[in-house]
């Protein structure tokens, strides 16, 4: 197998675009992959989809997964298109995010890493800048929070923390099904869990079945005010209602206590 056939298999690249070239330079340890275009191939406007015609072509590279202990970079003429409708525009590209330096590739396993090192440390073993991986974290937030918007929330929990020796607090809302947090919000008011709820979708607030909590009132006033059945979804945690419970047994073993003597 030839070295270009070998890099387009690995790529999973598909037409129009072809691995073209591989070129290795040892003095500098990189491994650089020219990536070419069909010529007769047109172009897409990544605005609205329309095939257009081809404004013109610049170089550029995007830091791909290392080949051995050789870096290894994409390079490749990308195409401007030409819309009608949206003007000049930078065609999408199967591998790199638009105006990235990295191939997606390289920024999922960059983002995998920092689940379980310092940015640091990150950059060091990736020879990357702090600043590039904080870019890379950001966009990995923002795919998050668009795959959120769409997803089912049935079960949600809401709870309370204190901070600064017990005198700030901030209203904490996760998903019940796989714990990650969805929201945190200043203070332990009603305002601030209607705040969460208005930035669900009518789907999702459809989807819910549960809001777990405990017994603090503004938090049952908002989701009964945000949530069309909210007084039926409440589900009180196991805690609080055996702390009531107890209080009241014990209210009515005193009171009892004293009628006796």
């Amino acid at each position: 197998m030839k070295d270009t056939e070998l890099y387009q298999t690995l790529f999973g690249l598909q037409a129009p675009w072809r691995v073209s070239e591989v070129r290795v330079d040892h003095g500098s340890h990189t491994v650089i992959v020219r990536l070419d275009r069909d010529d007769n191939a047109t172009g897409t406007c990544p605005t609205c989809g329309a095939v257009c015609s081809i404004h013109d072509r610049r170089v550029r590279q995007w830091r791909h997964l290392d080949t051995m202990q050789y870096k290894t970079y994409l390079e490749a003429d990308v195409p401007r298109v030409k819309c009608p409708e949206h003007g000049v525009r930078n065609e999408t590209l199967p591998w790199a995010q638009p105006n990235g330096r990295f191939t997606q590739m390289f920024e999922c396993m960059a983002i995998s890493w920092l689940q379980h090192a310092s940015v640091s440390s990150v950059s060091k073993m990736l020879d990357v800048d702090w600043k590039s991986l904080d870019t890379m974290m950001q966009r990995a937030v923002k795919r998050g929070l668009a795959r959120r918007r769409s997803a089912p929330l049935p079960v949600l929990c809401v709870d309370e923390t204190s901070f600064q020796k017990r005198h700030e607090y901030v209203t904490i809302v996760s998903d019940g099904t796989n714990g990650s947090v969805l929201y945190v919000g200043d203070d332990r008011t009603g305002d601030t869990l209607r705040t969460f709820y208005q930035t669900l979708t009518p789907a999702q607030r459809d989807s819910i079945m549960s809001v777990n909590m405990d017994m603090w009132r503004p938090y049952i006033e908002a989701t009964c005010t945000e949530l069309v059945e909210g007084d039926t979804t409440i589900c009180f945690d196991r805690f609080h209602i055996s702390q009531a419970t107890n209080k009241a047994v014990n209210e009515v073993r005193k009171q009892e206590h004293r009628q006796a003597q």
